[in-house]
């Protein structure tokens, strides 16, 4: 049956390439979207127990986001049932001098408590920075860990850099470890912090009341919920006003919000609407590949009434068009594919500024079995109703086979709705686009 839908499709390469086509730039668009929404919205976050990881933040006496004081914070990790790791991380600039070799480069500030969080414990190399003997007596930091990157790239991954002395922004600072390969930092805006920084500061607490950080992670204990540290926030920050009154105006309103939600809320309206306009897309596509396959079975149908008349059944008929069906779904999936990659590669060239996790986008197993999965539900969308629909006994009978138009106005019709519904489903996304321009 395989080779009879094969000999079948040869003899019409002008349809088969329209039809691949048309499918292909329809599962193509959909696989691309697919693998944007689960890399950037979808998949946790590379950390040990992403799903509990939170940031807090307060709003000020404008109702802008003002982040903690210093205060604040200490004060939270010290009386905090809730939470049982609180850290700080903010980027930074930073200029490098490597034996006379300068090098601006991204940096984080941040204490042990954070590369814990993130996954970066144990390094690779060397000692995590401490976030009190880390310091010169002048409040100076003496130490740095740096990246496995540039570890390779200054030093030639040679193990005896870490003790060595490089300077970072003017200050003669020690190497006191390599994190692993592969780490990177997906964080809100709000941190500065870059996806590969290559310097990371220690970052110590203190006591000040007057300042404020915007990059306040930290993780919830096992069973605590959001809404419980919530509530927790709302009764210390009670208790920061009524310790410093001078300092607030009314209670101060701090809360916490899931690092995940926090990262991608700039873009994932933007990602839903791109989400339901491809699949309005992926929706025309199967209504142009269905129309085909109706006009090309309606010049089949005295070959049909033939194989009926010879003793095949309507299932087997019907098999056998489905066979057809699903070899140019298979190949419209392998289109598909190779559009998406393409689509995927032109995002990485592009690297839009405000799209976090770009560097977690690829063709997967997840997203080639989505394509494959796709593909084989166009197969059944696209193939049953052509199929069923010639295979009908007023269509099968041989003896109204030869006459012409005998059948003509039924699947006339059909194809005047498919072009209706075509027509209607482009209007959507064509209105939608103009109202997000």
């Amino acid at each position: 049956m395989l080779n009879d839908a094969l000999r079948s499709l040869k003899r019409t390469p002008g349809f088969v390439l329209v039809v691949v086509l048309t499918l292909g730039l329809g599962i193509g668009t959909s696989v691309t979207t697919f693998t944007v929404l689960q890399g950037v919205l979808w998949k946790p976050l590379p950390y040990p127990g992403a799903e509990r990881l939170v940031f807090l933040d307060g709003y000020s006496k404008t109702g802008t986001n003002r982040g903690l004081k210093p205060y604040e914070i200490g004060q939270i990790k010290a009386h905090s049932r809730t939470l049982d790791s609180i850290a700080v991380v903010s980027g930074v600039p930073a200029n490098l001098n490597i034996d006379g070799e300068l090098e601006r480069v991204f940096a984080v500030s941040a204490n042990v408590d954070a590369l814990t969080m993130l996954g970066a414990d144990p390094p690779a190399l060397g000692r995590l920075i401490n976030d009190t003997t880390d310091f010169s007596a002048d409040g100076y930091v003496s130490a740095v860990v740096i990246s496995d990157a540039l570890w390779r790239r200054h030093f030639g991954s040679d193990p005896s850099a870490v003790g060595r002395h490089i300077q970072v922004n003017n200050l003669n600072v020690q190497i006191a470890g390599v994190l692993r390969p592969g780490l990177k930092l997906f964080l809100p805006a709000s941190t500065n912090a870059a996806e590969d920084p290559d310097v990371w500061f220690p970052s110590g607490f203190s006591d000040a009341i007057d300042t404020s950080y915007t990059g306040v992670l930290a993780r919830l204990a096992p069973g605590a919920t959001l809404a419980q540290l919530n509530a927790e926030l709302d009764t210390l920050g009670a208790g920061f006003a009524a310790q410093h009154p001078q300092h607030y105006a009314g209670n101060p309103r701090l809360f916490a919000s899931p690092a995940q939600d926090l990262l991608t809320a700039r873009v994932k309206p933007a990602l839903t609407a791109l989400g339901v306009a491809v699949a309005f897309v992926l929706l025309i596509a199967c209504v142009n590949a269905t129309n085909l396959l109706l006009a090309r079975a309606k010049t089949r149908e005295r070959d049909i009434a033939v194989r009926a008349a010879l003793g095949a059944s309507r299932k087997r008929i019907v098999f056998q068009l489905l066979t057809e069906s699903a070899l140019l779904a298979a190949g419209g999936g392998a289109v598909g594919l190779a559009v998406a990659y393409g689509g995927i590669q032109l995002l990485d060239w592009l690297r839009p500024t405000n799209l976090p996790r770009q560097s977690q986008l690829g063709i997967d197993i997840g997203v080639t079995l989505f394509a494959v999965g796709l593909s084989a539900l166009v197969c059944l969308v696209c193939g049953s109703i052509p199929a069923l629909r010639i295979t009908r006994r007023e269509h099968m009978d041989p003896l109204r086979s030869g006459r012409s138009g005998t059948s003509a106005p039924g699947i006339r019709r059909l194809q005047r709705a498919l072009v209706v519904a075509e027509v209607a489903l482009s209007i959507v996304p064509l209105i939608g686009g103009g109202l997000m321009l």
